[in-house]
């Protein structure tokens, strides 16, 4: 999601391409059969926890066009589920809740209105298994695949993708 967005903090800087044509040709010629495109809260406005980045989306939305251009399936992975610590379990589902939210209106928006017709796999949180409070408290986890389903199937397009379980490292 970022390669168009030139991102920075503490840990990392990580700016956007000088000459994105190269990239784009280079990503084109590696016919990839399968891209994995990352999505957060980063790239949405609001929320008491968010790092709010205004050029996320956009790099996000030309990422998974460019995948497409290439001709591969992609899979969009919801990176990291929203949970500031010391929440009620209600305080947590209102932020699973727009989280979820965020990520169907995207995948609708990219289905209806820029036309991408090859993403056939969406998942939520990368490396679930290694996320402590995941495994405290599986049901939240569940409940966030729940609203994602939810909304998928409100905007009529749920039976288009697939879920895709990423990155299990234990068990």
């Amino acid at each position: 999601q970022n390669l168009y967005a030139g991102i920075s903090d503490a840990t990392y800087t990580n700016p956007a391409p000088s000459d994105p044509a190269d990239v784009e040709a280079a990503v084109k010629n590696m016919h990839p059969g399968l891209c994995r495109v990352f999505l957060s809260s980063w790239a949405y406005p609001g929320g008491e926890y968010s790092a709010y980045n205004p050029y996320m989306l956009q790099s996000f939305e030309k990422v998974v066009e460019l995948a497409q251009a290439a001709g591969a399936q992609v899979e969009i992975n919801w990176v990291s589920i929203t949970h500031p610590p010391n929440k009620t379990v209600e305080q947590e589902e209102g932020y699973i809740d727009t989280d979820m939210q965020n990520f169907a209106n995207t995948v609708n928006d990219l289905v209806k209105n820029h036309g991408i017709t090859d993403i056939k796999y969406l998942a939520i949180q990368n490396e679930p298994s290694t996320v402590k409070w995941i495994n405290q408290d599986m049901p939240l986890y569940e409940y966030a695949y729940q609203q994602l389903e939810n909304d998928l199937e409100n905007y009529g397009i749920r039976d288009q993708f697939k879920y895709m379980g990423d990155g299990l490292v234990l068990n």
